[in-house]
């Protein structure tokens, strides 16, 4: 096919990773091809002007390499050059975003590390950063709900695809993340964390009666398990093994001599002493109930508008976990382990920031991002417009901000 590069067995890519394939064409692709994968025929095109800059045919390999999805899996001598061909290409694919008509954006969450948590072996402590931790944010274009960025750690593209990261960095309390979007507005339109230790609501306990829809949204909770894990200390009594012992006896001696003229081999099972009595220290574990969430909103909380080729800084959102409110008397089973229940209340909390802070964090030249560096040097601010108000409530991340 004359004109483009069939992504194909004929290439040496083995293509197994159909997420991958689709983030790198969506990305590249997005303005000029269908947005089905299928209908855009897998391919890359080799020039066009509305693509010029698009990924060199090395970088495509290193990303899927990288991946996972290449015709064989990496050795541990590839390990360092596979990371150094991941790292050139996301920073060529930073620079080629924004020349084909692309955006990044620069957003914030929480870091994690700035605030020390305690002894992860305490489950009460395990419990609340699984609670922080798996957090996310999203933000969905108006004009196109498959183009969204999903915020929150652990949220990175090449685990989870083209909605999450491409580089994050830190400063003070805040993790900026660095995400390549489609021009136009943006919405937050929701979020998921999980909650352990959490007992969901059983509509089956209250009387059936017709449910008002919430013309703020819906949350539903998806009942689960989580392991906890604790030290304790038990009494064990000793325990015993047994072992064989060999050997070769003489069973006839000469008289005169006193030499052995017959031998015979001999065994005898022996009890011994293993494990001593007394008190252990052992790990238990322990499923206890539990929610994932899953928040999605009708109203705009908050929204920022970006032009192609345009790089904002935009203050994030933080899910702090919970985040909805609601009455029992809204829910609903949807499915086996599915409630929906409709939102009174949804709360936010924003990571403010500014230009001034995101210099303070390491710049992605000093990590070999080169390109990128040079794509954010370009940035500037903008506040996103926000429809939600500030509330006065205790927080250790930011201001709370509520949209009833």
């Amino acid at each position: 096919m004359q004109g483009e590069h069939v992504l194909s067995g004929s290439t040496g890519w083995q293509f197994a990773c159909p997420a991958l394939v689709y983030y790198c064409l969506t990305i590249f692709i997005h303005e000029r091809f269908p947005k089905s994968v299928h209908e855009a025929r897998l391919v890359f095109p080799r020039r066009g002007k509305d693509m010029k800059g698009l990924l060199s045919a090395a970088a495509i390999g290193g990303l899927l390499s990288v991946a996972g999805c290449g015709p064989l899996p990496p050795t541990q001598d590839d390990v360092e050059a596979q990371a150094l061909q991941l790292k050139q290409a996301t920073d060529e694919l930073i620079q080629s975003a924004v020349q084909s008509g692309q955006a990044v954006v620069v957003t914030t969450t929480i870091n994690l590390d700035a605030d020390p948590m305690g002894d992860f072996n305490d489950p009460d402590v395990a419990a609340e950063f699984q609670r922080i931790r798996w957090s996310a944010t999203q933000w969905t274009n108006i004009n196109d709900p498959e183009a969204h960025l999903t915020v929150g750690n652990s949220r990175r593209a090449f685990d989870i695809g083209p909605t999450g990261n491409f580089y994050q960095t830190v400063f003070g309390r805040v993790l900026y993340q660095v995400y390549i979007v489609s021009p136009g507005t943006y919405r937050l339109s929701g979020a998921n964390y999980q909650l352990p230790r959490t007992e969901i609501p059983n509509p089956q306990l209250s009387l059936p009666k017709p449910i008002k829809p919430s013309a703020l949204g819906q949350v539903v909770l998806t009942k689960t398990n989580f392991a906890e894990f604790n030290k304790a200390v038990e009494w064990r009594d000793a325990s015993y093994g047994t072992r064989t012992e060999s050997w070769t006896g003489c069973t006839a001696v000469h008289v005169m001599s006193g030499a052995c003229v017959s031998s015979q081999k001999f065994k005898q099972e022996v009890t011994e002493l293993r494990d001593p009595a007394g008190y252990r220290s052992v790990t238990q574990k322990k499923d206890v109930a539990g929610a994932m969430v899953t928040v999605s909103l009708k109203k705009d909380f908050a929204r920022f508008t970006i032009k192609p080729g345009e790089v904002l800084l935009v203050d994030g959102f933080y899910a702090d976990p919970p985040i909805s409110n609601y009455s029992a008397d809204s829910c609903k089973q949807v499915a086996a382990n599915d409630v929906r229940c409709e939102l009174d209340s949804v709360t936010f909390t924003r990571m403010s920031t500014s230009l001034e802070d995101w210099r303070n964090a390491s710049d992605p030249a000093k990590y070999g991002y080169a390109g990128m560096s040079a794509v954010l040097k370009a940035m500037r601010y903008q506040e996103p417009e926000i429809l939600a108000k500030p509330v006065k409530q205790p927080s250790r991340w930011g201001i709370p901000y509520q949209l009833k």
